[in-house]
């Protein structure tokens, strides 16, 4: 079998940290065919530079390319968005892996205005707007469902998507969860061995998790001068919204933030599995602490600012795979501050170190991911050509957007 993963992006992300993952673990403990899609110089092709059962193919903006694959995984998109440089045959079946809540909503009104209200007013707008588009993803979500060529990886991105376009599914939906690198369970507890306790948070600094980001200083500054205990946050990324991150009023005798930049995967292992004792995290990034059984803390994301009486959660807390999603009203009825969680971990942080890691081996260890990515690849009867022509149809506006960001197709 012929799989191949399609995500041409040059910065390392979620994404293409997830498939890069995946496609070395599964070309080598499967009789499969892998291949990646990829800039020459993006993420994927350089992290797996040296991996030589993997194919690669180079992606080049503005240039044509031809997939002929038995199964093609690619973040899941709407139709209309697919980069127009890629033709795929009739014969490639397809897997639409939902790997952000926004990745099938109808993007009619793109500034940053109507990102920031409430989504049900947001939802209103786009179907008086864009009635017809919205009818047509409604039933290319339903389609696509129905033919297994479109999977979940938690229950956020599955209801976000459901009551944005009002669907009502009879069969349950099989979630995909996500993966990361594999790691080992770290036998000691830091915090037995030194006052100071050291916190991570590690993610691209960008729009929808500035404020988590920002929620979360502030609610440790809190914390630590609460507890007089010494607390310091090691922020571990860049991003496009770190002129936002405000920390500097929030620092005090016991809270200090460092910021560490962006490191590559053998450097951010290595500082977590050394220093850390508990990382608050969303996505992928949580798991890169969970491999450890380092204590985690799953941080949700809201385009504005979040309440105060906001709960946290650990990790093996969480339902259906939820690794972080948008805030609802839900998420202010718990009452677990971030007081009571530090004080949970300076009591039972073994404890939360079994159960983070446990959670993590039976569900997004490379092995038990790769099983369900090979058992959805083999389900999936969605067909790039069963796909309704118009809603792979290109507006002007998308049009002359393409032509301006990736040039003319050759």
């Amino acid at each position: 079998m012929k799989v191949t993963f399609f995500f041409p992006f040059h910065i390392i992300s979620g994404v293409p940290v997830l498939f890069s993952n995946l496609a070395k673990y599964i070309s080598n403990n499967h009789e499969v065919e892998v291949t990646i899609i990829d800039y020459e110089d993006g993420y994927m092709s350089r992290i797996l530079e040296h991996e030589t059962k993997i194919k690669k193919i180079f992606f080049y903006d503005g240039k044509s390319i031809s997939i002929d694959t038995d199964v093609l995984v690619l973040q899941s998109i709407l139709p209309f968005q697919l980069r127009p440089e890629v033709k795929i045959s009739n014969k490639t079946k397809l897997l639409f892996w939902n790997l952000h809540p926004d990745n099938l909503i109808l993007n009619t009104f793109p500034w940053k205005l109507f990102r920031n209200i409430r989504f049900n007013f947001y939802k209103k707008l786009v179907v008086v707007f864009s009635s017809k588009k919205y009818n047509q993803i409604k039933s290319f979500i339903t389609d696509s469902i129905d033919d297994n060529g479109l999977v979940f990886m938690d229950s956020s991105n599955y209801n976000h998507t459901i009551n944005f376009y009002n669907l009502k599914l009879e069969n349950p939906i099989n979630f995909l969860p996500i993966a990361c690198s594999n790691g080992s369970f770290r036998e000691y507890s830091a915090v037995n061995s030194k006052s100071t306790l050291n916190i991570s948070w590690v993610g691209r600094i960008c729009d929808f998790k500035i404020n988590s980001l920002n929620f979360l200083i502030h609610n440790l500054s809190s914390t630590a001068n609460n507890l007089k205990q010494k607390i310091i946050l090691y922020v571990i990324g860049s991003g496009n919204e770190e002129k936002n991150l405000k920390y500097n009023n929030y620092l005090n005798n016991y809270f200090e933030v460092v910021k560490l930049g962006s490191l590559n995967k053998i450097k951010l292992d290595e500082f977590l599995y050394s220093n850390i004792d508990i990382n608050a995290s969303m996505g992928t990034s949580i798991l890169e602490s969970a491999k450890f059984g380092i204590p985690s803390i799953v941080l949700d994301f809201d385009n504005k600012n979040i309440n105060s009486n906001y709960s946290y959660r650990w990790l093996h807390e969480t339902i259906n795979y939820d690794l972080g999603h948008f805030i609802t009203n839900d998420d202010y009825l718990g009452n677990i501050t971030m007081n009571k969680m530090i004080f949970q971990f300076n009591k039972e942080s073994e404890i939360i170190s079994k159960n983070v890691y446990d959670y993590y081996i039976e569900n997004h260890s490379l092995e038990s991911v790769s099983k369900s990515l090979l058992a959805s690849i083999k389900k999936t009867k969605l067909i790039y050509s069963n796909i309704n022509l118009s809603l792979l149809k290109k507006g002007l506006v998308r049009r002359l957007y393409e032509i301006i960001k990736y040039g003319k197709i050759n």
